[in-house]
């Protein structure tokens, strides 16, 4: 196995992939989001949410961003969402798409589509979208008359500063 250091400014891999079993490079199906280990929808919405769901806050701290989250835990203990954006038009539809796919697994018990059908953990290829089937999530964020335009939009963070 080829081994490999990953750095970044503010996240690393423990964000993702949670406490690290140290026999994980022996057998990566320790690891949180490893193509051997099985996941469900849940543990993954947890772990793409707890950045990507803007708006949110903790109910311990009231700040804008989970409270003490580690990867492999349930999200929404603590951290308090208004689902209701899920179908504000008004709300970019980036944010919204990411409000309905959480809303869709976290309340309605849907797990048939995680953010990982379409996006990847690393990276930002779109070769999963080319690969999946046309769905009435996808027309969230792609012309409904070309799949190939996505819907343009901006977004903008004041807790990332972006």
């Amino acid at each position: 196995m080829e081994k490999k250091t990953y750095t970044a400014f503010s996240l690393d891999c423990y964000t993702c992939h949670g406490n690290a079993d140290i026999e994980h490079n022996k057998d990566s199906a320790l690891m949180l989001l490893s193509k051997k280990k099985r996941n469900d929808a849940k543990l993954i919405t947890s772990l793409c949410a707890q950045c990507h769901l803007r708006e949110g806050k903790s109910r311990s701290t009231g700040l804008p961003y989970p409270n003490n989250f580690i990867a492999g835990d349930n999200l929404f203990q603590d951290f308090e969402v208004d689902f209701s954006k899920a179908d504000d038009a008004n709300l970019n539809p980036g944010d919204r798409h990411i409000y309905r796919n959480v809303r869709d697994v976290v309340l309605k018990g849907d797990e048939s589509i995680t953010c990982l059908n379409c996006h990847q953990v690393h990276g930002n290829a779109t070769l999963r979208h080319r690969r999946i089937l046309r769905v009435p999530i996808c027309s969230e964020c792609h012309a409904a008359d070309s799949f190939k335009n996505a819907v343009k939009y901006q977004v903008h963070s004041p807790v990332c500063e972006y």
